[in-house]
Parts: C-alpha cells; structure tokens; sequence
C-alpha cells in the first residue's frame, strides 16, 4: 500500500484518507450483505459504483462537507473497514458519525477504537460539539458500542431513510462534548 495521508492513529489503527486505489477493497466488504445490511445503500454488485462513491466522498472532503476514510491495522496496513462524517456542519459544530469492517474484523473491538478516535480528530480538527448517529432500530451490535462509548438515544425517526423500494425507521443517538 503506497503512503498514504493518517488522520488519526490508535495503539492498533490508523484512519487514513480513502483514495480510488481502495476501490478493490471496499469493493469486497461493501459488496457483503453482511456488512450493508443495515446501511443505507445496497451491497454493491461490481467496483464501478464503489469508485463513483469514493470520488463522491473525496470531493465532499475537498468542500468541507464530509469526510471518509480506511480503518488500517497498523500491523499489516490491511485495510479493514471505513469510518467517518456522513456530512460536517460547520456553523452548528455537528456531524454525523458511519462506520463498517469486514466482517472478519467484527466482534475484536476495532470499531470502537475507530470511532473514539474519529470523533476526538472531529472535536480538534472541525471544532465539534455534537456527533449524531443514525440507525437500523435492528443492529443491536451499533446500539450497544453507541451507547458504551456515550451517546444517548433522542428518539426513532419514522420513515426516515428509503431503502430500495422500502421506508425505514432509524434511531437518532448523539454524543455531546463534555464542557471543559
């Protein structure tokens, strides 16, 4: 893996900045209905629409709007997943926070780690105050590192998100920074 720029690093990974060269990759857990069950998109079913959003992402990264990057082991440099802010708003001081691994990754405490790391780099770098997550009411495993890492149920949004041809349900959780 070429060198690529580190956003933030844990005693186990780096969050690094996502690039079309990941497209192979992503491509392989994004196409896993495992791993997208509970996203908002489909799996994906060949790499071109895996490029598309990798491009989509990078150029909402270069307008201030988001930010996605690769969850790396520093051990290996595999890639093994993808964390980041679904959309930044700067003037409230609010993001809203999407993880996935692969599948093999699960249940060794890598998300979390990704995550708490994410949204320390969010409170430094964009001057955070509020980090919003949206989820399945389904995906319990979310729910529960959620809920262990601080954040507090606000409430179900009915038929918030459409997926395929079907309106869902999402839960809305939000860490607030602790004052100084």
């Amino acid at each position: 893996m070429s060198a690529r720029k580190q956003l933030a690093e844990t005693e186990r990974l780096f969050l690094s900045e996502m690039t079309v060269q990941d497209t192979a990759v992503l491509f392989g857990y994004w196409s896993d209905d495992a791993v997208t069950r509970y996203m908002n998109i489909g799996s994906f079913e060949s790499m071109e629409p895996v490029e598309e959003m990798i491009r989509m992402m990078r150029q909402l990264e270069l307008e201030g709007k988001a930010l996605r990057c690769v969850i790396v082991l520093r051990a290996t440099g595999e890639i093994i997943g993808t964390c980041g802010f679904n959309y930044i708003d700067r003037e409230n001081k609010r993001a809203e926070i999407a993880y996935d691994l692969g599948t093999k990754f699960w249940k060794k405490g890598y998300a979390t780690e990704a995550v708490v790391a994410l949204i320390d780099f969010g409170i430094h770098k964009f001057a955070l105050h509020r980090v919003e997550a949206k989820v399945d009411p389904r995906n319990q495993d979310s729910i529960m590192l959620l809920e262990k890492m601080g954040f507090k149920l606000e409430g179900k949004l009915h038929d918030y998100e459409k997926i395929g041809e079907r309106f869902c349900d999402v839960l809305m959780y939000a860490y607030i920074k602790k004052s100084e």
